[in-house]
């Protein structure tokens, strides 16, 4: 029987933390599920553990990556060999309260859309789910638009997780895997290509800090890679942006920029702040900077530099 809805996980040396997120998953209540776990070359325990699960739960199948290929990568092969129409990603160590799942699933049914988000997202340190930090996504009853997501204290709305159909994952290309901020990027590719999604009231989920070890962003700021993830990510909506926004970006150093604040993306999201700074028109005339830049980053990402 085809599953009615598909929970994929990415694995990367998580052995610590993987059976407390598959834990999650079976109280959900849901009747008719698959898990789809993805190894991405882990050099710890993470590989037996997942044999260990698969052989506890038949509804887990598990596939392989023998290279380190990373985050977009790893939801790419987990999508692509899921069997549902419906799919969550949920990282390896982060949990789902019970019944979360179930609720969202139906709502995704009721809307008739292409995703839905969790009204929250806590934050918890290590195994502590009782002391949380909270972000809150305060847009409801109403679909998420590309200008929400360069607002200021809305909550993470799309540039998190959340509920989606596959074929909205098809439409829009899925993850980049070109770059770390391959979950905001994906967030952002699907508002770009009109894909409705709804907040799902009192839904949250536990996304899991750790005080032993750097969470993924904070190991791509430590690299310098934020403000290079952040261009590569408005490489994709490039040609949305106003001719002096297209500039602003350019003109910024986004190489080994930990030493500089504020990084590239809280330049944009300040620029977003004005009201009068919004996306391009079709009326709007282009500078020759500006039409430069978009040829030629379309001819670089189609091969033909």
């Amino acid at each position: 029987m085809k599953p009615e809805l598909s929970i994929i996980i990415p694995c990367y040396n998580s052995q610590d933390t993987l059976e407390e997120a598959i834990s999650s998953c079976f109280v959900q209540g849901l009747n008719n599920f698959e898990i789809i776990m993805v190894d991405d070359g882990s050099s710890d325990n993470t590989r037996e553990l997942m044999n260990k699960l698969s052989k506890e739960h038949k509804e887990i199948k598990l596939f392989y990556h023998e290279k380190n290929k990373g985050g977009g990568a790893t939801r790419n092969t987990a999508v692509e060999n899921s069997n549902s129409d419906i799919i969550f990603c949920l990282d390896s160590d982060d949990v789902l309260p019970p019944n979360t799942l179930s609720k969202m699933f139906s709502f995704i049914k009721e809307k008739n859309c292409d995703g839905v988000l969790f009204e929250e997202t806590r934050f918890f340190y290590d195994k502590n789910l009782k002391k949380t930090e909270n972000i809150k996504n305060i847009i409801i009853d109403k679909p998420i638009t590309i200008e929400d997501f360069f607002k200021e204290n809305v909550g993470f709305l799309n540039k998190v997780n959340f509920l989606y159909t596959k074929k909205s994952f098809q439409d829009i290309g899925g993850y980049p895997e070109d770059h770390g901020f391959d979950t905001q990027t994906f967030g952002l590719r699907f508002l770009t290509n009109n894909k409705v999604s709804y907040v799902c009231k009192e839904t949250f989920y536990f996304h899991r800090r750790s005080k032993k070890s750097l969470s993924y962003f904070m190991r791509e700021y430590k690299a310098g890679k934020v403000s290079f993830n952040f261009y590569l990510m408005y490489e994709d909506i490039i040609h949305l942006f106003k001719d002096d926004l297209i500039e602003k970006i350019f003109n910024f150093n986004i190489i080994n920029n930990f030493y500089i604040e504020p990084d590239l993306g809280k330049i944009v999201n300040k620029y977003f702040l004005k009201k009068e700074n919004t996306f391009i028109s079709e009326i709007e005339n282009r500078s020759d900077f500006s039409l430069k830049v978009i040829e030629a980053i379309k001819s670089y990402k189609s091969g033909e530099y």
